[in-house]
């Protein structure tokens, strides 16, 4: 009988090895894993244990999810719990898992031991979902999500917690695109066997990663790795809006090729196409420079001699020249976004209803999340009309008082600025210049200086890696606390959340 006791703790694993050597009438070959990881490791490499022992707390990767990997990839394998006095939530959750009994470390004897093992042997393997079954799908995007947030690099890791049979070596990964939702096709997909050992993860509500091992040699042929992926596309049964897929990700490693199959997909979607035959792909970060293009400079200067029509044709023609280059959706998308945000920032100079800001931010996000070119120019041009609508309503006239004030924030809302400081350009007293600039403008002078500062704290969030206390000190906020507090009440969402919504 061959058992694996897998415990962090050396002098467990000594004085369990003892205690199984010393079972009479039987021949009980014994090997030891320090963690999770490693026993999966050993079991992926052979031979399959007859028994495994395993500690609950462990580093890297602990008993409880040994116990869900191993229940749906090596059901047959019979789980036995160490555990202490003050662990017994964690063991009657392994037991939920499959776990067959535990033993308390503390009364650890020769009796306990034999009796797990006359257990284990009448106990066949554990009732468990087959390895191919794809109910597993939150299981699985929670891991994916973990590993992508985390930025860890420890692929073969996270392949075991995925699925053992997995490697790194011989993987293909692929992703692929439909117009329905992780729960109908799973229900689409019940009961069906996939005729490779490919592992389905869902990647976002209508985007999914097959992990494919072709079980070949190590690195495997393209050829051959094209021929799996083309056999995966049979068996799906529903037509597929797009897909894209490594081949070498034992060179590349999974974190880039998720992130490379995500740019290929985005870029065949938004571009309508089923290959590159006809354009030569432009990754993300290869188009060209756009301040070559005249239409970019040109919008800068006339958007800051506010003739906003003229930058909104100039607008379109840069998109469509970044459309005819073939750029990458998501360069376009920053591209675009810059100057959209060129046109908020300066409209703070204008005086408008009090919502004109969340509203127009609300079209600028839809420039931002457009899917295809033709989706993205039906954004901007909504994006045009909430502006002007907010512009059209804005009061042309204002006292030299207020648009001293206001040149004067403008230039200076990165630093500490005072009301006094504001009403000493037009030679006025603070009091008198707050009730001159709230019934000029409608809005309180602080708001509108912390909406200003909202607006530029924005684009450091869009564009830049700067962190939340370096954005807060850039944009004037006295700390990040108060920063999230303003940016919040601007925008009903924190820093951290905005950025993230960005980069997805």
């Amino acid at each position: 009988m061959y058992i694996l006791i897998v415990d962090d703790d050396a002098l467990i694993r000594k004085w369990l090895t003892m205690l199984l050597k010393q079972i009479p009438n039987r021949e009980i070959s014994v090997d030891a894993a320090e963690n999770g990881v490693q026993a999966l490791k050993s079991i992926q490499n052979g031979p399959v244990p007859d028994l495994l022992i395993t500690d609950i707390k462990m580093p890297q990767m602990d008993g409880l999810e040994l116990c869900q990997v191993l229940k749906r990839n090596f059901p047959q394998i019979p789980v036995v719990i160490l555990s202490s006095y003050d662990e017994f939530p964690f063991v009657k959750k392994a037991l939920q898992l499959g776990a067959i009994d535990y033993i308390l470390k503390a009364d650890m004897c020769l009796e306990d031991i034999s009796s797990v093992i006359e257990r284990a042997e009448k106990s066949g393997s554990v009732n468990a979902v087959p390895a191919d079954d794809f109910s597993y799908a939150k299981e699985k995007r929670r891991l994916l999500e973990d590993y992508m947030k985390s930025g860890r690099k420890d692929d073969h890791t996270f392949l075991l917690r995925l699925d053992p049979r997995l490697q790194l070596e011989t993987l293909t990964l692929m992703m692929f695109r439909l117009d329905r939702n992780v729960d109908s096709i799973l229900g689409a997909l019940a009961g069906q066997r996939c005729p490779l050992e490919a592992v389905l993860v869902p990647y976002d509500e209508t985007a999914y990663l097959p992990f494919i091992h072709d079980g070949g040699a190590s690195g495997g042929s393209s050829m051959r790795k094209r021929a799996s992926v083309s056999q995966f596309l049979k068996y799906l049964p529903f037509p597929v809006d797009a897909w894209s897929t490594v081949l070498n990700c034992g060179e590349v490693g999974v974190y880039a090729g998720i992130q490379t199959c995500q740019d290929v997909l985005d870029f065949k979607l938004y571009y309508s196409l089923d290959s590159f035959e006809q354009i030569a792909y432009r990754g993300r970060g290869e188009a060209v420079q756009i301040a070559q293009i005249p239409f970019y400079k040109s919008f800068f200067e006339v958007a800051g001699r506010y003739q906003i029509k003229e930058a909104e044709e100039l607008m379109r023609k840069c998109l469509d020249t970044l459309h005819g280059m073939y750029c990458h959706p998501s360069d376009i998308k920053q591209y675009i976004s810059g100057m959209c945000h060129k046109l908020l920032s300066d409209m703070s100079m204008f005086e408008t209803g009090g919502d004109w800001f969340s509203s127009t931010l609300e079209r600028l996000h839809e420039v931002e999340s457009a899917p295809t070119r033709a989706a993205r120019k039906s954004a901007l041009e909504r994006f045009f009309e909430q502006y002007g609508a907010a512009l059209s309503s804005a009061a042309p006239k204002r006292s030299n008082a207020v648009l001293q004030a206001l040149a004067y924030i403008d230039e200076h809302y990165a630093e500490k600025i005072s009301l006094e400081q504001i009403a000493a350009q037009s030679h006025v007293n603070s009091t008198y210049m707050s009730e001159l600039f709230k019934k000029e403008m409608g809005v309180r002078l602080i708001d509108y200086i912390n909406n200003l500062r909202v607006i530029h704290a924005c684009e450091y969030l869009r564009f830049s890696n700067y962190s939340m206390g370096q954005i807060a000190e850039l944009c004037g906020f006295n700390d990040q606390n108060y920063f999230t507090k303003v940016f919040k009440k601007f925008l009903n969402t924190t820093p951290s959340n905005y950025r993230v919504d960005f980069k997805r």
